[in-house]
């Protein structure tokens, strides 16, 4: 539990990369079009993060991981 006024670690840019593959690689083998949209919206969304956080860290922007 965080102490008041204290903030969450921020994640690392590998973290986003990892999730923004995970989803994609679901929505890679998802045959529901509603749902692969929603898994790679959720792609989107990470691959977004890992961008922006590399952004505030003054790093260059990461390829998009390509699912597995």
């Amino acid at each position: 539990m965080l102490a008041h006024g204290q903030l969450p670690p921020m994640k690392l840019v590998s973290d986003y990369l990892e999730l923004c593959q995970h989803f994609a690689r679901l929505a890679a083998a998802e045959n529901n079009p509603a749902a692969k949209r929603q898994l790679q919206e959720q792609a989107d969304a990470y691959y977004k993060l890992a961008a922006k956080r590399a952004g505030d860290l003054n790093q260059p922007v990461p390829a998009r991981p390509r699912p597995s």
